[in-house]
């Protein structure tokens, strides 16, 4: 498939837009907020993932079964080789606040969900077909932590994710809260899929450093790297892309 290019613009705001969110990175540690892995028990909306396993899982495989994921290379492009070979696939409702309208009208209750969770920002289905091996890598923004809620998976079965040199197995109705700048990898070692409702949340952080986030997430989320997502996306489909209402916070 043919990419959309980057531009001049791109390169210009790449560097200082890196050294703005190493900055954020610091303070974050600094004032002791530098967590890698957040027990399940301690999120509030976690009961509110469980409680509506089934209608999210649903609405998965009927999405699943008419071949409309994408693979994660065709769209979110990362400065690795995790995703080249076809192995990993999406479907993306909401990513950074920009939300993908065809989606949601093919998933409306998996959204309604979503719009209940505060801080949410990013939410896509996310699967790992058999065998998939996503190498050690880190994320680069601390203003975030992800959630990994867990559809399907192979009961028993060899699928975890190492976070910081600890292990966690994939369980369905179970989801695992981490910082993606932490190391981590990915293995579903099983014959079947591993299917997530992957989702990204806006952290709230004292003053000022939560103003320093929302300034960071808005130019971040308005960049050429964030444009050029959506238009690969587009590129696809004929899809309306909105923004979403205004981010919300949430104390983790």
């Amino acid at each position: 498939m043919e990419k959309v290019e980057r531009g001049i613009w791109y390169n210009i705001v790449l560097f200082p837009g890196l050294f703005l969110i190493w900055l954020f990175n610091r303070c974050v540690n600094l004032i002791g907020r530098d967590i890698d892995v957040i027990d399940a028990s301690k999120v509030p909306f976690d009961n509110l993932l469980k409680d509506n396993l089934q209608i999210i899982k649903e609405e998965f495989e009927k999405v699943y079964l008419s071949n409309d994921l994408t693979n994660i290379e065709d769209f979110y492009k990362v400065n690795t080789d995790i995703g080249i070979d076809n192995q990993w696939k999406a479907f993306p409702f909401l990513m950074w606040n920009n939300t993908f309208e065809r989606n949601i009208r093919l998933c409306p209750n998996t959204f309604e969900v979503i719009k209940q969770i505060p801080g949410c920002t990013s939410a896509m289905y996310s699967v790992l077909l058999p065998y998939k091996h996503i190498k050690p890598h880190f994320g680069v923004y601390k203003g975030v932590m992800r959630c990994l809620f867990t559809l399907s998976v192979k009961k028993g079965g060899d699928c975890w994710i190492r976070v910081d040199g600890k292990q966690y197995f994939f369980e369905a109705g179970e989801a695992i809260y981490f910082d993606e700048v932490f190391e981590h990898e990915v293995k579903n070692n099983t014959d079947e899929i591993r299917a997530v409702l992957y989702l990204d949340l806006f952290r709230k952080f004292p003053f000022p450093l939560n103003l320093f986030n929302k300034v960071l997430f808005y130019l971040y989320s308005h960049s050429p790297y964030m444009k050029t997502i959506i238009n690969e996306y587009q590129l696809q489909f004929t899809d309306t892309i909105k923004s979403h209402t205004p981010v919300r916070e949430i104390n983790l």
